[in-house]
């Protein structure tokens, strides 16, 4: 496992997204999330290797750093098996098993599952320069503690918007519920036309959230509207409607 891990700091490149569905990569992991709820003693995660040949994968949690090792993640969080091999065509469960309370017992906390990939080297081109690469999947896993008010579902209507007073190109919400909100879309309206737009990002449990907002070409004005798309806990987009 050591050497694994040196090899491949030392010798490829790496290219993480935040989704699982990688053109280039064959190892697939089965949803665009993971819920954790805490009252399980451990989950399982299902790796699909959809490429024509072997695969050596790598799994390790992280609290958001893109840039961490399984070295450095301090998270409260063991994955087995850490490392594993992939048959072309097959499939393995990863077990995901928490060592304890992962965050506070009053809301959800996020951490990121990582899946990296190493494609089997190409026997014919072992004689000649060659560049590897290896794939690197990052997901949200989201620990769920037990007893939480309200629902994920609820969560997005409750959101309050608000336009920065004195910057109408800054679109402030806040998310007062116990659930994380993952926003993919956020467009602002008035009289039913749109005049700006900001890509979604994550709006923390009980946290706040700040978009710069682009305007629209050939729009202009305050807008009175946000409409925005979240993601449900099955990765499904939905679509909601907010007064400013």
């Amino acid at each position: 496992m050591v050497a694994f891990k040196r090899y491949l700091s030392g010798c490829l490149v790496v290219v993480g997204l935040a989704f699982s569905v990688l053109s280039e990569a064959s190892v697939i992991v089965s949803g665009t999330r993971v819920i954790y709820p805490a009252d399980m003693r451990d989950i399982s995660v299902n790796l699909t290797n959809n490429g024509e040949t072997p695969s050596l994968v790598q799994v390790w949690i992280d609290r958001g750093d893109p840039d961490s090792t399984p070295d450095d993640a301090d998270v409260p969080f063991f994955t087995t098996p850490p490392v594993m091999r992939i048959d072309a065509g097959q499939g393995q469960a990863i077990r995901i098993a928490s060592l304890g309370a992962a965050g506070p017992l009053d809301r959800e906390s996020v951490f990121w599952l990582n899946v990296l990939e190493v494609p089997a080297s190409d026997a014919s081109a072992a004689s000649g320069n060659h560049l590897q690469l290896a794939y690197r999947t990052r997901i949200k896993l989201f620990y769920r503690p037990a007893g939480l008010t309200g629902s994920p579902e609820e969560a997005p209507a409750a959101l309050r918007w608000g336009i920065e007073p004195g910057q109408a190109d800054v679109l402030d919400v806040d998310n007062d519920s116990a659930y994380s909100v993952s926003l993919a879309r956020i467009r602002v309206s008035r009289d039913g036309r749109v005049v700006a737009s900001a890509e979604g990002r994550l709006v923390p449990a009980h946290g706040h959230q700040r978009f710069v907002l682009a305007p629209t070409s050939n729009a202009g004005g305050r807008g009175d509207r946000v409409e925005f798309s979240w993601i449900n806990d099955y990765g499904v987009p939905q679509t909601l409607t907010a007064d400013l």
